[in-house]
Formats: structure tokens, C-alpha cells, sequence
């Protein structure tokens, strides 16, 4: 209702588009829905799923402040730990604000760059302030956001795709 309200209120252009409001309703569904499947069967890590890539697509095809809001109710929308909201919400932040256009692959690279540095900061600093000792830190965690990072790559191929469908 909140992400309606946005919508009505700040961007009505969009609404007038059917393909605009199919797709920021379904980036806002298939995410939480993918981290629950991944959750509920044990599949892999819910690290792995390159949640950045809902913003980076908004951000290019609509507007930095759509993005933002969308990869917020979306973020929020997944019952899961802090800790993975503020992985979350930080990635999408970082993907935004790195990310003008998807013109080139080279941006693109960039783009998921940045953002597993940040996953990696945000966790580094949030071990710190929990354990306190870096020698109790869990490194496995980083390869889970190097293989988000790759993922992340998928978003040139994908665009075709989402600019075809939407």
C-alpha cells in the first residue's frame, strides 16, 4: 500500500504505463519470494541472490528515486535477519548511486564491484562491532558475496530481456 502510495503521489507517470507497474510489482514479489524458497529448501545462501540487480534495472530504465524506494519495500518485505537488511539496503544504495546508465559492460563491471566491496565493508564492520576480535571473524561469508558480485554480471544479458518484457 505504502509503494502505491509513492507511486500515486510522487511518479503518476508510471501508473498510466501498464509495463511500468507490472515491473516494479514484480521485482517488489519475486525477491521476497526467491528468499523464501531459498530459505524454506535450503537451497544456497540467501547471500548469493544478487538483490541489487532489482534497483540497478529501475534505475536505468525509470528514475534513482523509484529504485530506492522499490529495493526498500522489497528489502523490508523479507523476513529475514538485520543483518541481511542492511547488506540489503546498502548494496542496493551502492548499486544506485554507481550506476547512471547500462550502457557498458565496463560500468556494469564497476557497478558490482563496488557493490561486494561494500557487502564486504558492511559485514567486516558488523562482525567487528559484534565479536569484537578479528580473529573470531566467519570468512565463509565472503565468498558468498563474491558469487553475488558475479551474479551481479548477469544484469547486462538480463536488461534485454527486461527491456523486451517491460
Amino acid at each position: 500500500g505504502l509503494f502505491t502510495s509513492f507511486l500515486v503521489m510522487f511518479r503518476p507517470q508510471y501508473l498510466q504505463k501498464a509495463r511500468s507497474v507490472v515491473m516494479l510489482y514484480v521485482m517488489i514479489t519475486l525477491y521476497p519470494i526467491m528468499v523464501s524458497l531459498f530459505m524454506e529448501h535450503s537451497l544456497l545462501s540467501v547471500y548469493i541472490i544478487p538483490f541489487a540487480i532489482g534497483p540497478m534495472f529501475i534505475r536505468v530504465f525509470m528514475d534513482s528515486r523509484t529504485a530506492f524506494t522499490t529495493h526498500v519495500v522489497c528489502a523490508v518485505a523479507v523476513k529475514y535477519q538485520f543483518e541481511f537488511l542492511l547488506l540489503q539496503l546498502i548494496g542496493g544504495l551502492v548499486a544506485i548511486y554507481s550506476l547512471s546508465d547500462l550502457s557498458g559492460r565496463a560500468q556494469l563491471f564497476k557497478c558490482a564491484l563496488f557493490v561486494t566491496l561494500a557487502n564486504f565493508l558492511v559485514f567486516f564492520t558488523l562482525q567487528l562491532m559484534q565479536t569484537g576480535d578479528i580473529a573470531n571473524f566467519e570468512t565463509s561469508m565472503y565468498s558468498h558475496f563474491v558469487a553475488n558480485g558475479v551474479l551481479l554480471l548477469l544484469a547486462y544479458p538480463l536488461m534485454y530481456v527486461i527491456e523486451r518484457t517491460f
